[in-house]
């Protein structure tokens, strides 16, 4: 399956058609539902908690396809990055982010990794960032 294909599909999906999606095409060997599901998720987060702009890049990276999600909000804070991938767990409990039960990460790491990669957060210069890796085709 193509990557930037099934991301544009969520992009369109979700009516976030304005944000930029970059980087090389890439097809990848994974179940399109789930990507779909995993891509989803992290826009979502992007636009609910993250800063005012977000931005998508596919690519290839070390042998594995990857699609990441970035934004200019706050982040994560360091304590909290690998809880916040745990089931009932949420990175935001402040007040003003919008409710979730928090599954949304565990579940997209959960299936990155059932097909062969990787759900991973990263805060670089001032963004963060969601990779999620994939076999390459």
């Amino acid at each position: 399956m193509k990557l930037s294909e099934v991301t544009e599909r969520v992009l369109s999906s979700l009516g976030h058609d304005s944000i930029p999606l970059a980087g090389a095409p890439v097809t990848v060997a994974a179940d399109p539902a789930r990507v779909r599901q995993v891509v989803r998720n992290l826009v979502s987060n992007a636009c609910k908690y993250g800063g005012r702009e977000v931005r998508i890049e596919t690519g290839t990276d070390g042998g594995m396809g990857f699609v990441e999600v970035a934004d200019d909000g706050p982040g994560v804070e360091p304590a909290d990055i690998e809880r916040s991938f745990e089931p009932y767990e949420r990175a935001h409990p402040l007040d003003g982010y919008p409710g979730s039960i928090g599954l949304g990460l565990s579940v997209s790491r959960r299936l990155a990794r059932v097909m062969g990669g990787n759900l991973e957060y990263e805060r670089v210069a001032g963004q963060t960032l969601f990779r999620r890796t994939l076999c390459l085709w």
